[in-house]
């Protein structure tokens, strides 16, 4: 009899383990959590039909049932800030939970800039910052193209700190930083982001087959599971045979051409570091007008010069496929013969294997991030040593980005050695340029909606940074409807209509220009711009003076994250705060326009990048000043009936400088003359 009643109970118990079994909360409800403050909390998740799901929370229970669907969901009341808490779902215990305030950061390649990346700059900020009330958890890349998916998978909520940060984004580092030091609760960061990514594959299915149904068919191509599989294993099959031709006809490889011992005969040429392509032994004969176009950018580079600013370097030539290798010998002294350094290689085009003394001391596959590349104890000797690199091209064209360091770091004294600028080259071996890649269904209409946002909602969140936009240049007239739908699906994901954004407006990059530009850049900075002016839940984090030249990638995060900060100071509490110059209005006034802002501005006799155009459109550089809240600029003559204005409107407009009094830049814009 007893036995009996040992097996019931054995029973009962297990088919209540079972049923606590089938109870999934949705992907971030785990332990070290933080929970939005202040507004009614969701809990949700899935289970089967008709289960009862119970949450306590803070001495109080909370019961549901799951639908036919599976889904179920209970929200919690308002929270003061405060924790560590205990959250109890369907018996499983989620401990160290925080409440404070929750932040989302999405949106291609900026926003995953990692601390490892920007390190250099932040070094002392990075190394002393542990911060337990600062929580920091990862959206792991995933694309679904044809539904929304329920769960997704993450990283674990992890403190800020230097190891746990360590390839998180930036932004959100410091973001969760400066809002734990302006407002004292806790902070959760969330990542969900993907690098090269349109704007359109994280807006919904409903709103791109509305709205954009030719882009969305795209998407219906590609779905199809197997298909995708045969590509991809196509792909893969294509990628791998290309890598066996290139290891079977590399000559440097036979030859050893990375080894310390290995001495360089006449096949190898001199070349300076950073002509316009390494692997050119003639550049081709240009025709008359591209000649007179590089001579003209040449003329301006030069004229930016006398501004005391940097240009890009001219890159032209043929393009190469295969291996080239660059060697130099570098003269160690005794005192620092055996130490450890550090290897600055700046950035290049576009993979490298770099070798030290025939030892490989690192490698980058591709063109953006810095070269910085550890070299152990022991390695460096006495006299002469021998650095080279093996360039690896699929395409393009090879060559060193100017405007970088180049050098040897002893990082316990700070001595450096500075690498030569002459090389010595040769070709290892000559490819057909690499075909096929992947499907890349992360750059697809809604995948990335379906599978790295639907499933974090609605958890309760106070803002969004939208950090994107360098993928949709090409098409930047489209981009103030897609950015308008897309704040417009995440509310109603969201169930927050007054959800804020803080639209982080693409920097300055690229080569500078002393003329008038027509780019998609600039037009893309516009459509920004224009959201953030008519959204009154959005904000704008100008960057215009963040950017480099030379690097896609701006490192200086921390001033993104405080701009951003502002805007949601302004925004969610409520703050009287200034942010960056927008003009509301223009006047003309006898021979001059006045642009109006929204904030007073910096005085100034000279503003640069102004430009006035006709109804013809055709700009040219103007003459401004700035006083009070206006933005004076004189009409020239022959331009007393201009019809537009504009401020800053290049890729990379470097003598912009139109600040408002809290020195905060003035957006780029553009204005019709009435």
């Amino acid at each position: 009899m007893k036995s009996q009643r040992n097996l019931t109970f054995i029973l009962a118990l297990a088919s209540c383990l079972s049923a606590m079994a089938t109870v999934k909360p949705a992907s971030l409800f785990q332990n070290g959590m933080v929970l939005q403050r202040g507004r009614e909390i969701p809990v949700w998740g899935t289970a089967d039909s008709g289960e009862r799901v119970d949450v306590v929370f803070r001495g109080h229970t909370y019961t549901t049932t799951a639908g036919a669907d599976g889904k179920w969901r209970i929200q919690l009341p308002k929270q003061k800030a405060g924790g560590p808490y205990t959250l109890n779902i369907a018996g499983t215990e989620l401990t160290d939970v925080l409440i404070g305030d929750v932040w989302i950061c999405s949106g291609q390649s900026n926003i995953d800039v990692n601390i490892e990346r920007v390190y250099p700059i932040y070094s002392a900020e990075v190394d002393a910052a542990n911060d337990n009330h600062i929580r920091l958890i990862r959206v792991i890349n995933q694309t679904n193209t044809h539904e929304t998916q329920t769960h997704t998978r993450t990283t674990a909520w992890q403190p800020l700190s230097k190891q746990d940060a360590w390839q998180f984004s930036a932004v959100g580092y410091f973001l969760g930083k400066e809002m734990k030091r302006r407002h004292g609760v806790p902070q959760g960061i969330i990542q969900t982001s993907w690098g090269g990514t349109p704007i359109e594959a994280w807006l919904s299915s409903e709103t791109m087959r509305s709205r954009w149904p030719e882009q969305y068919e795209e998407t219906q191509v590609w779905d199809d599971a197997n298909m995708v599989e045969a590509w991809s294993r196509a792909s893969a099959a294509s990628s791998n045979r290309w890598e066996k031709m290139l290891a079977e006809r590399d000559l440097g490889l036979k030859e050893d051409w990375t080894s310390s011992s290995y001495r360089e005969g006449p096949e190898w040429q001199a070349v300076e570091q950073f002509q316009p392509n390494l692997a050119d032994w003639a550049q081709p004969q240009a025709d008359d007008a591209t000649n007179q176009g590089l001579k003209r950018r040449l003329a301006e580079c030069q004229d930016l010069a006398s501004y005391g600013l940097q240009s890009t370097q001219l890159v032209s030539g043929r393009s190469f496929c295969g291996t080239l290798y660059l060697r130099q010998h570098i003269h160690i002294d005794a005192a620092h013969a055996g130490r450890p350094a550090l290897l600055l290689l700046g950035t290049l085009y576009d993979q490298d294997y770099t070798y030290l003394n025939g030892k490989e001391v690192g490698r980058t596959y591709y063109q953006y991030p810095p070269r910085r590349y550890s070299i152990p104890a022991g390695l460096l000797k006495e006299g002469d040593n021998v650095l080279t690199i093996r360039f690896v091209n699929k395409s393009g064209i090879p060559h060193f980005i100017p405007e970088k360091p180049y050098m040897l770091v002893f990082e316990d004294t700070k001595d450096t050695v500075r690498l030569a600028t002459t090389w010595l080259k040769r070709v290892g071996c000559t490819m057909p340029t690499q075909r096929g890649g992947g499907a890349a269904l992360q750059n697809l209409p809604s995948t990335l909606y379906n599978a790295m946002l639907a499933p974090l909602a609605p958890y309760a969140i106070s803002g969004v940074v939208w950090y994107q936009g360098e993928s949709n240049t090409g098409r930047a007239q489209l981009y103030a409807d897609q950015l308008a739908a897309l704040e417009a699906d995440w509310r109603k994901a969201f169930e927050q209509p007054e959800l804020a954004f803080a639209i982080v407006q693409l920097a300055n990059h690229m080569a500078p220009s002393l003329q008038p530009q027509e780019t998609g850049w600039a037009q893309l900075r516009e459509a920004q711009r224009t959201v953030a002016q008519f959204d009154a839940h959005s904000g704008l984090v100008v960057a215009i003076d963040c950017g480099e030249n030379v690097d896609i990638h701006p490192l200086r995060k921390h001033l993104i994250a405080e701009r951003a900060a502002n805007c949601f100071d302004r925004l969610v509490f409520q703050k009287k705060n200034e942010l960056s110059p927008a003009p509301v209005s223009a006047l003309r006034k006898g021979n001059e326009v006045v642009i109006t802002f929204d904030a007073p501005l910096s005085p100034s006799t000279r503003i640069h990048e102004v430009e006035l155009a006709s109804a013809d459109r055709r700009f040219r550089n103007a003459d401004a000043r700035a006083e009070g809240q206006n933005l004076i600029v004189r009409l020239p003559e022959g331009m007393e009936k201009a019809a537009f204005l504009r401020y800053a409107w290049k890729n990379n407009p470097l003598r912009a400088n139109l600040y408002g009094r809290t020195s905060l830049p003035a957006t780029p814009f553009e204005m019709p003359i009435p």
